[in-house]
């Protein structure tokens, strides 16, 4: 038996006049590949032991979709060198429509599909194929990169970063996908990994789409400015504005 991960996500409600007010806290348990959840009127920063008691068992179906005949299957053995990309359970709430979960898993899934059929980019987290369960889709491995963005720009221990690379970087991974009719839709410093050699590599492809497509997801607070709904290579262009900004004001 596995350790338990433990989750707490805050729900907030907006109101007509623009105030927000925290509603409760949903709560995520996932221990040997079973799931559970609940909720709290408790904020998250002070759950304790006796929140998480009232959680119920959570059928698979409901956050992993069925895998795809397209989705090429990975080893269910993995290597400290690769890392596996499960559903985001930030939005589940229990009793709730959480049919948008699986969804974008899958349709992540097909985008490294896409991806995989023509020549790699290393601006772009390298696919290894998909983890299968009983015919479900339990996540994407990909290659396991060194640190995050917000880690390499803290690390005092190498050279500074170099900015003008970083953006070449992430620009090069970007037009990979424009090339292919695809749009990332979601930069911001938390999707760009780095690897040993320094190189800047994108990750966490649940908003790219290929262009014109509505989106589920509506982009990163602060890295837009309005919630997106269509997939368009204009909303990469003006996040890769942003992150120019970030980056000088950071460095």
């Amino acid at each position: 038996m596995t350790v338990p991960s433990f989750k707490a996500y805050e729900a907030w409600k907006v109101h007509n006049d623009g105030n927000v007010e925290f509603s409760h806290t949903s709560l995520v348990v996932i221990q040997d590949e079973k799931l559970f959840a609940g909720r709290t009127n408790t904020r998250s920063s002070s759950i304790t032991v006796d929140d998480f008691k009232n959680v119920v068992e959570i059928a698979p179906a409901e956050i992993y979709p069925p895998l795809s005949a397209d989705c090429r299957r990975a080893s269910d053995i993995l290597l400290p060198t690769m890392y596996l990309k499960r559903p985001s359970l930030m939005t589940f709430e229990l009793g709730a429509d959480n049919s948008v979960i699986p969804k974008l898993l899958l349709e992540e899934a097909s985008i490294y599909e896409v991806l995989s059929r023509h020549e790699p980019c290393l601006n772009i987290a390298q696919y290894r194929g998909c983890l299968s369960k009983q015919g479900l889709l339990y996540g994407i491995v990909l290659t396991k990169y060194e640190c995050t963005l917000y880690e390499r720009l803290r690390d005092t221990s190498q050279p500074k970063l170099d900015i003008n690379r970083c953006l070449t970087d992430v620009s090069n991974g970007l037009k990979h996908l424009h090339n292919l009719g695809l749009a990332y839709n979601d930069l911001n410093a938390a999707n760009v990994m780095y690897t040993a050699d320094d190189t800047a590599v994108l990750i966490d492809l649940d908003s790219c789409r290929a262009e014109g497509e509505s989106l589920d997801k509506w982009g990163t607070l602060d890295w837009i400015d309005a919630p997106l709904h269509i997939s368009d290579t204009r909303n990469d262009r003006a996040a890769l504005k942003k992150l120019e900004t970030y980056l000088i004001a950071h460095k």
